[in-house]
């Protein structure tokens, strides 16, 4: 049942997404009988970080409140910090309340500056409690307890005993227990068959008989045992803390070093066992406690230690080959330690190619710290000479050990290896994957614009140059033009059919477009636009690529801009189709949350109802963070959060998706996605009536006037847009039009030349309801001409989406009507938007209507009507959770 019910949890958790766990916990298939150990491709820096996200999901789905999971670590003053930012991520996460994590440490082998202290203070920095429990040395008292204890002997007898032993070791535990043994070992701690009681005796025992600290005392007794014996013990010091049965059992064969024989290697190490300084556990052999082990490893003298490495290293070689990838790091980890022996060549080359493959296989994994170590150590075995004449090795290492400083944020280092890329390659071609990375580094340093220089020059070095800049505006049209024409009138079958693109230079420079795409998603839109474009002709004429369905998509995004929705509904069509016919292949998964973020946020809401994208977008998400895809990650939730919004959805709900989505990335220290949402999440709290002035977005989560100054530094002019917006829509609805008309000036002093669905219905709509109402005052033609490019706008919108925007379109013409005295009409439009508005869904909008209607009712002095229509709006604003605006709706119309 337990087995039944943890299945049932990963499943839900992690899914198909176990297969990222495989490597590190191989055990998982046998929960997961069918489980493929290979996950899908993505780059090093996003595979590392979805292990961790999904590591953090499979905690969640082992530690549950019926059946809580206590975690210990030993030894985290050893800990790499990679390995540390994961125990961070779990023990830090908020949607997990069942764990328990104990870890232990030596104090005295970690500073201040150390990686552990570090990721403590971080820790408990994001309010984690964290309790501290110091276990130093055994007191007198405590030893003379554990003494008496051990030897069945009342405390008042064992004081003398306690007293030597105490001042030998300081009640350090080990050293404790290891004396104790080494002096009834050599006679000085005897029981007496005839007394029935233990005797001690250290009036006879030479000063230095036995050594004063744990590790001689250890290295002491080891010298004791068997020849064999204290040989294996060697071997097995070199081999690390512990190791597999099956990789020792091939050192069962053959004469070892130093004149002993090495025949019964297992039996010698069994020995050892039950000398109580190693155990055997789950088929592995390890070391009681690690100072066993340093005292084995000390018992190898300095200058032979190199020696023992290589000769254990090729007896490891020699059985290696019917577990191959186990054996690997063991061997080339004994190969390194020993390496400052080997002189000759060609064993200098074998080893740097066997760290290729063990740095290859790490960061496969991912593992990217040990990756790193295996990929320098392969380069120190380089020389002068070696990118002549063993070009593909030094290229393959210092490539990949580029990209590995890349995910680990060590960018100096990265560099470094870059240059030699640049310097050493042979041809264009083989600095592609250098280029890649250096462009990847870039745009996670911010560096967009110095990313889109080089990654230009790439393109035209690969066949496709894009234009400057400057000309780019002038361009689009006509590279719009060529994307039609190239289109024609292929059916959606024949675009579906196009032959796979084979040219390399191509599909390099279709990855790399998709690249700078993402990056100038925000930052540059013309650019954005000139690369989809491109994608698009590129895969019409040279054949389709795991890239294309985001270049469907993309152009979907285009056909939108220019009002073009069916076709654009057609594409993004196009591009979940033809990703789903590549699902099988491991490489595409990655698009995956761009498409559906383009799609669900861009081209779907114009046609469909904005509830059927809700849940596509929260796939979208946990893709996104999945494959490290953050753009589209945050860029999901916010369109989940605001699609939520625009449906009606109640907004204690709404706040809660909010409020989950901010701790999400906040935990992920993605401090930029909660800038993004505190615009709609300061509305929403504002309508619930969690602020002073719901007309301002100021109060729990932003400030409005810092919030606007952040974004006039940095630029941000969708997100000023996006502020401007929110604030002439909340001055509307709380009835103050001329601050709203002053927000709606203020926006357009920025060019929106590409918005989602929710953004840019919203501002069409609003404009049009704000501007109608403005000439109630003062009829002028700057505004009328607002109302009627919204309500030409909202009746495009109508006409493709009815179920999203045809009760608006209505409410605009019965605005209209009501201003321009058409009474008859503007009540039948009145009724419809009301009627249309409760048909799919929209409560505040119902709610709007009814408020609208009311105050036209009240102009023609029909106050009964009136009163009623407000009551209505007043019960659909709380329906809705707008607490405040049902409070103002009471206060200023009375029914």
């Amino acid at each position: 049942d337990n087995l039944h019910q943890t299945q049932k949890h990963l499943q839900e958790k992690i899914g198909s997404n176990a297969a990222v766990l495989s490597h590190a916990i191989p055990s998982l298939c046998r929960i997961f009988p069918h489980l493929t150990v290979e996950a899908d491709k993505v780059d090093i820096a996003q595979a590392h970080y979805r292990f961790k996200i999904v590591f953090q999901q499979f905690i969640r789905a082992i530690a549950t409140p019926d059946q809580p999971l206590v975690l210990f670590l030993d030894d985290l003053q050893w800990a790499d910090p990679q390995s540390l930012s994961l125990i961070e991520s779990f023990t830090t996460d908020k949607q997990n309340n069942s764990l328990l994590f104990i870890g232990s440490y030596r104090t005295n082998e970690i500073s201040e500056l150390h990686s552990l202290t570090v990721q403590l203070r971080s820790i408990k920095s994001k309010g984690v409690l964290v309790n501290n429990v110091e276990v130093g040395d055994l007191s007198r008292e405590d030893t003379n307890e554990l003494i008496s204890d051990l030897i069945q002997t009342s405390p008042c007898l064992t004081f003398s005993l306690t007293d030597e032993v105490h001042r030998k070791t300081s009640g350090n535990v080990l050293f404790v227990l290891q004396y104790l043994k080494t002096i009834y070992d050599e006679g000085y701690l005897v029981f007496s068959s005839s007394s029935k009681e233990w005797k001690w005796d250290f009036l006879s025992m030479e000063p230095n008989a036995i050594p004063n600290n744990t590790l001689q005392l250890l290295s002491y007794k080891i010298t004791k045992l068997a020849n064999a014996t204290v040989l294996a013990l060697k071997v097995l010091a070199c081999l690390g803390f512990y190791c597999e049965d099956f990789i020792l059992s091939s050192i069962e064969v053959g004469n070892g070093i130093d004149g002993f024989g090495c025949n019964n290697f297992i039996s010698s190490l069994n020995a050892a066992v039950k000398e109580g300084l190693v155990e055997y556990v789950e088929s592995n052999y390890m070391f009681v406690h690690d100072q066993i082990r340093l005292a084995a490893y000390s018992l190898i003298p300095e200058e032979d230690k190199g020696k023992w490495h290589l000769w254990v290293g090729h007896k490891l070689m020699a059985g290696m080959a019917s577990s191959q990838e186990k054996t690997l790091f063991r061997v080339v980890g004994q190969f390194n330690r020993g390496s400052m022996l080997i002189n000759d060549t060609q064993e200098r080359i074998l080893l740097a190619e066997l760290n290729l493959k063990a740095g290859k296989t790490s960061m496969a994994i991912p593992a990217v710290v040990p990756a790193a170590y295996y990929l320098k150590k392969g380069i120190e075995l380089l020389d002068e000479s070696s990118w002549k004449e063993h070009y593909h090795l030094s290229h393959q290492l210092y490539d990949h050990y580029a990209e590995v400083q890349y995910c680990i944020g060590e960018f100096q280092e990265m560099n470094k290896a870059l240059d030699e890329v640049f310097a050493g390659a042979k041809c264009f071609h083989d600095k592609i994957g250098a280029y890649f990375t250096l462009i990847s580094s870039l745009n996670a340093q911010r560096k967009s614009d110095k990313a889109l220089e080089i990654g230009i020059y790439v393109l035209s070095q690969l066949g496709e140059p894009i234009p400057k800049y400057e000309e780019v505006k002038s361009i689009v049209m006509v590279e719009f033009a060529k994307s039609k024409h190239s289109i024609g009138h292929k059916t959606d079958d024949d675009l579906l059919t196009i032959e796979a693109m084979k040219d390399k230079d191509k599909i390099h420079a279709m990855r790399l477009m998709y690249t700078l795409a993402v990056s100038s998603f925000i930052s540059d839109p013309g650019m954005n636009c000139l690369l989809s474009l491109r994608m698009l002709q590129m895969s019409l004429c040279h054949g389709l690529c795991d890239a294309s369905a985001f270049a469907f998509a993309s152009y979907g995004c285009v056909l939108s801009r220019i009002d073009d929705f069916h076709g654009a509904y057609r594409f993004g069509k196009l591009s979940l189709r033809l990703l789903g016919a590549s699902e099988s292949k491991k490489d595409e998964g990655s698009f995956l949350p761009g498409i559906y973020f383009l799609v669900q946020s861009f081209i779907f809401p114009w046609v469909d109802q904005y509830r059927a994208s809700l849940k596509p977008l929260e796939y979208a998400f946990t893709s996104g963070v999945s494959y490290g895809q953050m753009m589209f990650s945050m860029g999901s939730a916010r369109a989940e959060c605001y699609h939520a919004f625009q449906c009606g959805e109640e907004l204690m709900k709404v706040e809660k998706r909010l409020k989950k989505y901010a701790k999400v990335f906040s935990d992920l220290k993605h401090r930029l996605f909660l800038q993004h949402i505190s615009p709609v999440w300061q509305a929403t709290l504002n309508l619930m009536g969690h602020s002073k002035n719901p007309e301002q977005l100021t109060g729990e989560v932003m400030s409005q006037e810092k919030m606007i100054n952040i974004c006039l530094e940095n630029k941000r002019e969708r997100s000023l847009i996006e502020i401007y917006h929110i604030c002439s829509w909340l001055a509307y609805l709380f009835g103050n039009y001329e601050l709203a008309s002053r927000m709606i000036e203020k926006r357009e002093q920025f060019n929106l030349s590409m918005g989602p669905c929710f953004l840019l219905s919203n501002i069409w709509f609003f404009d049009g309801m704000v501007a109608l109402a403005v000439c109630h005052t003062i009829k002028t033609d700057k505004w009328m001409g607002v109302a009627q490019k919204s309500l030409n706008q909202m009746e495009k919108c109508a006409t493709v989406g009815p179920s999203n925007y045809k009760h608006r379109f209505l409410l605009l013409q019965a605005e209209l009507a009501f201003l321009l005295g058409e009474n008859e009409n503007a009540e039948v439009s009145y009724n419809d938007a009301i009627k249309t508005a409760d048909e799919n869904g929209f409560v505040q909008d119902q709610a709007l209507a009814y408020e609208r209607a009311g105050y036209f009712y009240m102009k023609q002095g029909k106050t009964s009507i009136a009163s009623q229509n407000f009551c209505l709006s007043h019960n659909a604003y709380l329906d809705w959770g707008a607490q405040s605006k049902a409070n103002q709706l009471r206060l200023f119309c009375r029914f």
